[in-house]
């Protein structure tokens, strides 16, 4: 199996695993770094990803359900259309990357400063009207979208 650039398509690692997933896991244990790496509609699910360098990680379409990702550099990733329903991505730096807003983005662990992210970059686009009335019930304003779309609400104190 050969890991590739998505832009060169250099290849960046070669193992004899017959999986991309246990590439990838192999070429992080041995500090392989996965700059611009090709993940396109890879099945990564519970992949152990943490601390890696993705930077630059063409991650469309990819099924990261459950992975690991926490403390990686995912700086630039591209992940729409990724289903990243359950990953852990506490502590990953996500600065510019792309976030895919559909339900298969839902329910992926964050820590305290990219949930501050969201929130920050969420509000700073909202009228003053809205930002007002969003402050007043957040998680009443939110479920006026999940009704509208007939997904489940969220509850006051759960995620």
């Amino acid at each position: 199996m050969k890991l590739t650039r998505w832009d060169t398509k250099e290849t960046i690692y070669e193992s004899e695993h017959t999986t991309k997933k246990e590439c990838v896991e192999d070429s992080i244990k041995k500090g392989v770094s996965l700059y611009r790496i090709d993940l396109r509609c890879a099945n990564m699910r519970d992949a152990n990803m943490a601390g890696a360098n993705m930077t630059g990680a063409d991650m469309r379409g990819a099924g990261l359900m459950d992975a690991n990702m926490a403390g990686a550099n995912m700086t630039g990733a591209d992940m729409r259309d990724a289903n990243m329903t359950g990953a852990n991505m506490t502590g990953a730096n996500l600065d510019f990357s792309s976030w895919p807003l559909w339900c298969e983005s839902c329910r992926v662990k964050l820590d305290k400063e990219n949930n501050e992210r969201f929130a920050y970059h969420a509000m700073i686009n909202m009228d003053e009207d809205v930002l007002a009335e969003f402050l007043q019930n957040p998680v009443e304003f939110a479920n006026r979208f999940a009704e509208r779309k007939g997904i489940s609400k969220i509850k006051a104190g759960e995620k």
